[in-house]
């Protein structure tokens, strides 16, 4: 896939990058990756990145992900504004920016979507800003997210 995604960029299509895990899909997600396709209106993809599973793992707990990477890459593949939808293979750690680093710099997208309230902006900003990657911050309401949906349900971390 980086391949793809860099040769897109090569041919003058714009690829705005979303990633996560989006392992109980949500409409929150519908409106990330909606935020996302408006970034660049004109000649453009969203491509969305759906972290490993020992990514998720790694950073949400051993207990998750609820849904194999390969069920999920095939959820997010359903929503219209998703141009090409792939799966990560490495396992980078939130706070170890040095492993985004290398992860931005393979793919080499035009831009990074981030929802305007992700607490860890400062932190991709600067990973971005390291591998000359722009970054957009979205605006896209906080509705809900996996892992409150998992606690409300009496889910263990």
């Amino acid at each position: 896939m980086p391949n793809l995604i860099r040769e897109l960029g090569r041919t003058g299509v714009d690829v705005a990058l979303a990633q996560g895990a989006f392992d109980i899909v949500h409409i929150g997600h519908a409106g990330y990756l909606q935020a996302a396709r408006r970034i660049y209106p004109g000649n453009s993809v969203v491509a969305v990145g759906v972290d490993s599973d020992a990514c998720v793992r790694a950073n949400k707990g051993p207990t998750r992900p609820v849904n194999s990477v390969s069920d999920r890459v095939r959820m997010m593949a359903e929503f219209a504004s998703a141009g090409l939808v792939f799966a990560y293979e490495d396992a980078p750690r939130y706070g170890e920016p040095e492993d985004y680093h290398m992860r931005f710099r393979a793919l080499r997208s035009t831009t990074l979507a981030v929802a305007a309230w992700d607490p860890n902006r400062e932190l991709k900003q600067r990973q971005t800003d390291r591998v000359g990657m722009k970054i957009s911050f979205v605006d896209c309401a906080r509705i809900n997210s996996t892992t409150r949906m998992l606690r409300s349900l009496g889910y263990e971390d």
